[in-house]
């Protein structure tokens, strides 16, 4: 029974883990769409310059700076949800998953409303994997975060992906979106 029992924890883990690709892969279109839309204002600002439409090249600039914020918050929350599945395929063993489950949850949990405000349908499937994260927290004996505080994200792991994830974005949004003359 106890080798039966681990495999369906191990399939749980497998469940997370693919549904946290998922929603990677989703969260990367979305940054390419992000990214190509950028790209797209960026050149309707120099051509309203270049026909001296100044209240126009504004009004883009404005969209512009919008978007590349909500970009640069989608790059971040990628690369966060990329660590966490790459940290989810090397766990080899339920104590080991033990281990990391309240720094996961903790990340993904401070994800979440991010994920939602740009990209909804993503943030739906997140809630998804949150949930199967929560049962799975349940089976194998840790206790869920809606019964103890949330993990501040100075947990040596968590600050460690989020630093890692920020300098990541910054340079990704530096090489993507060229700046305005």
């Amino acid at each position: 029974m106890g080798f039966k029992l681990r495999k369906s924890r191990e399939e749980k883990i497998e469940r997370v883990t693919v549904g946290l690709s998922i929603v990677r892969d989703r969260m990367e279109r979305r940054v390419r769409e992000m990214t190509n839309r950028s790209k797209l204002l960026f050149e309707q600002v120099v051509a309203a310059k270049l026909e001296g439409d100044e209240e126009r090249a504004v009004i883009y600039a404005n969209e512009l700076r919008q978007l590349r914020s909500m970009l640069n918050a989608a790059i971040r929350n990628q690369l966060m949800i990329e660590a966490v599945v790459n940290k989810l395929e090397t766990i080899r063993d339920i104590d080991e998953f033990r281990k990391f489950i309240g720094p996961i949850r903790s990340l993904i949990s401070s994800v979440a409303p991010s994920i939602r405000g740009v990209a909804p349908e993503i943030g739906h499937q997140l809630q998804s994997v949150q949930e199967q994260l929560e049962d799975l927290s349940f089976e194998i004996g840790t206790v869920p975060s809606m019964y103890m505080p949330p993990i501040e994200p100075d947990e040596e792991e968590v600050r460690k992906i989020l630093k890692e994830a920020a300098e990541v974005a910054a340079r990704r949004l530096r090489e993507s979106t060229p700046e305005p003359p």
